[in-house]
């Protein structure tokens, strides 16, 4: 049996890359994220801000997974609590402005969404990141970038609770959304790979893993020193 054990080391933002590789127009980094970054005391700049993510997490037989989003916050400091109240009232006043299906809308449920998604408050999540795709989707069509970066957070919120099967339904409908041209198509075939490696699926994973590590060199992206890739025979 072949296990896979892989990770894209992705250690800062850059102007060229967008953020850590997942979004190259930092534009919509901002659009998305920035708020939510700002608020939560992390810097959103993206020739700046280190790329953050959860502490990675034990997945079946002991394959770490990073879980990328917004640090986490202990509790005890009030800030998650601020924060919803302002994405709350962000949220509303989005609605008052710009109406209830407009794109300002997608981005206040979207970090509403990362909020809860940090508090662990799943049921309050889920509905928030759909909500926010839908609204992208209308806005924009099924095939635009906003709606593949919408979905990558949805991606990852399925992965953090194990939820194998609609995270990797997700992930393939972003890996089509973004098409092969785009820069995140290589970051997206990985996250796909790591839900394989999970599933047991070691030689999908494995194949799916070293051909985002191929597609990232050949886009000079990224060199085998960022990656780092464990085959065990």
């Amino acid at each position: 049996m072949i296990k896979v054990c892989a990770r894209l080391r992705k250690c800062r933002f850059s102007s060229e890359l967008g953020s850590g590789g997942y979004f190259s127009d930092s534009s919509q980094w901002i659009f998305l994220f920035g708020p939510a970054a700002v608020i939560l005391g992390v810097n959103a700049s993206p020739a700046l801000a280190e790329e953050l993510s959860t502490p990675a997490t034990t997945g079946i037989d002991g394959v770490d997974v990073e879980i990328s989003g917004l640090r986490k916050i202990e509790d005890g400091s009030g800030k998650l609590e601020e924060a919803e109240k302002l994405f709350l009232s962000a949220l509303r006043e989005a609605k008052e402005g710009f109406g209830d299906r407009d794109p300002h809308v997608a981005s206040a449920y979207n970090n509403l969404a990362e909020l809860y998604r940090v508090k662990k408050a799943f049921d309050k999540a889920e509905p928030m990141y759909l909500e926010a795709i839908i609204i992208l989707e209308e806005s924009f069509g099924q095939e635009d970038v906003r709606v593949a970066a919408a979905l990558h957070n949805l991606g990852q919120f399925y992965l953090m609770q194990r939820k194998l099967e609609q995270a990797r339904g997700v992930y393939e409908i972003k890996r089509r959304v973004l098409g092969e041209a785009h820069p995140d198509y290589a970051d997206t075939m990985y996250h796909l790979g790591t839900v394989l490696y999970l599933q047991g699926k070691y030689k999908d994973s494995e194949a799916l893993i070293r051909d985002s590590i191929r597609i990232l060199e050949v886009s000079k992206f990224v060199t085998l020193a960022h990656c780092g890739l464990c085959i065990i025979a």
